[in-house]
Formats: C-alpha cells, sequence, structure tokens
C-alpha cells in the first residue's frame, strides 16, 4: 500500500511505515469507490448498458469493456 500512497507522496512513502501504509490502503478504497460510482452512474444512465448486462454473459462482456478503461 505504500507503492500506492507513493503516487500522492513520491518516494518519501516507502520509508513512512504503517501510516503511510493506511493512508495507501485508503486511497486504494477511495479511488475504489470512485469507479465503482462511475459505473452505477452509468448504468443508472444508459439503457443499452443495462440491456448489455441482461444478455447471455452480460456481466463478462460489460466487465471486459469497463474493467480496463478503469485503469486510466
Amino acid at each position: 500500500m505504500q507503492g500506492v500512497a507513493s503516487t500522492l507522496l513520491g518516494r518519501t512513502a516507502f520509508d513512512g511505515g504503517t501510516p503511510v501504509a493506511l493512508l495507501g490502503l485508503l486511497m486504494h478504497f477511495g479511488v475504489a469507490f470512485g469507479w465503482s460510482a462511475v459505473f452505477l452512474f452509468v448504468v443508472m444512465r444508459a439503457g443499452w448498458v443495462r440491456g448489455l448486462l441482461a444478455s447471455r454473459y452480460g456481466i463478462v462482456k460489460v466487465a471486459a469493456l469497463y474493467g480496463p478503461s478503469s485503469g486510466w
């Protein structure tokens, strides 16, 4: 998690110990929550996404499209 925190703190994050690791964990969950909120917003607004999710293997199809894009 210090690696995650290093995006905010730089290389000094690796010398920060437990507090910096906890900051990294908090950042990780914050980003995951943010992308989940974006996904929920898209699903609520776009009928074609709901239709795709309802299709056969729809979850896999949407995950294949959304998963890589959320890593930007």
